[in-house]
């Protein structure tokens, strides 16, 4: 419905309220539902992105492997440090 125009998505979305079961005899009027429906979707900032991106989404950042190898060396480290502190009391 955001990707409608904002009338055609209001009259949209006031036929399937319309035609909801009648749960309470104080419903209001869907036309009066739709529109307030509507605009609290969000609204179509740029028409020349394509569907799902916006101007401030960025593409997947690739992970360098010298990272990965980098936390690697370090959590070996830890575990060195760690069993070199405990070698001793175990003596």
């Amino acid at each position: 419905m955001a990707q409608l125009p904002k009338d055609t998505a209001t009259r949209a979305l006031a036929s399937l309220i319309a035609a909801l079961p009648n749960g309470s005899a104080t419903r209001p009027d869907p036309s009066t539902i739709a529109p307030r429906l509507i605009a609290l979707l969000p609204g179509q900032s740029n028409s020349a992105l394509p569907p799902g991106k916006t101007p401030l989404s960025v593409g997947p950042v690739p992970h360098s492997p010298v990272f990965a190898y980098l936390i690697y060396y370090v959590i070996f480290l830890l575990f060195v440090l760690v069993g070199q502190w405990l070698l001793p009391s175990l003596h």
